[in-house]
């Protein structure tokens, strides 16, 4: 995939904006069950697919949520409503091995290694594996998994380090102010782009009002409306049609009769 997009091996800033421009399917972000982490859904009739992924505090799981469900899109595994739990299937396992690979390659993991000289030795203290999640934009956990696939550490050393939840690393080495940030982002409610974009354009038309738009963007309607104006989008002024009073007599007439 990373090949065919002409990827490289560098992070993928956006994942859900990849899956739009790769598939052409609608991608958003949802409340959901926290059983839940995301879904695929097709509706045959109107050949639409929709993926979406849980809102919550944790920007790492929705990136590798999109990716999971990137992965069941490319198997057409149809649609699928996954959960995070113990029993995964060989079809989840599959999917997760993909979304490993697709956002932490071991291509990648090694060039950044090189880079701080590492490559060399053995990988097995918290600081590096944290870097490296921060730099690929994945869990702590998924590193660990792809450096003993790699055999820079070992199980056992994969079993000490992993623990530590992705607020506490960004407080111990640096980025806590930007990824509080990222957790007020990811637990915001994201209508599919363009769902959106056809929603302001008809909110432009004078077609729907400002609380259906900030109902779609799960916002408050004064609040749509003022960054709406600001960006100089306005309704369109209404077009009244005079009344035909004698058209309206005679069906009046012609009821009563």
């Amino acid at each position: 995939m990373r090949e065919v997009l002409h990827l490289g091996c560098a992070p993928i800033a956006d994942i859900d904006e990849l899956i739009e421009q790769l598939t052409g399917v609608d991608t958003a972000v949802l409340k959901l069950p926290k059983s839940t982490e995301g879904f695929t859904a097709t509706d045959p009739e109107r050949e639409t697919t929709l993926v979406a992924v849980r809102a919550s505090d944790v920007p790492e799981r929705q990136r590798f949520s999109f990716a999971h469900e990137l992965g069941h899109l490319l198997w057409d595994d149809g649609a699928e409503v996954h959960q995070l739990s113990g029993e995964r299937t060989p079809g989840e396992k599959r999917c997760d091995a993909f979304a490993r690979h697709l956002l932490a390659p071991e291509e990648g993991i090694r060039a950044w290694l090189s880079t701080e000289g590492i490559l060399e030795n053995r990988v097995a203290d918290e600081r590096t594996a944290a870097l490296l999640s921060r730099h690929f934009r994945v869990s702590f956990f998924v590193i660990l998994i792809q450096l003993e696939s790699m055999s820079l550490i070992t199980h056992e050393e994969k079993n000490r380090l992993k623990g530590p939840t992705g607020t506490q690393l960004a407080q111990r080495y640096g980025w806590g102010p930007a990824y509080q940030q990222e957790q007020e982002s990811a637990k915001a409610v994201r209508a599919p782009r363009r769902i959106l974009e056809r929603a302001v354009e008809a909110y432009r038309q004078n077609y729907i009002g400002v609380r259906a738009l900030a109902m779609l963007e799960g916002s408050n309607p004064e609040e749509v409306e003022a960054r709406l104006r600001e960006a100089g989008i306005v309704p369109a002024a209404p077009n009244p049609r005079r009344a035909d009073l004698s058209r309206l007599v005679a069906r009046g007439l012609a009821k009563d009769q």
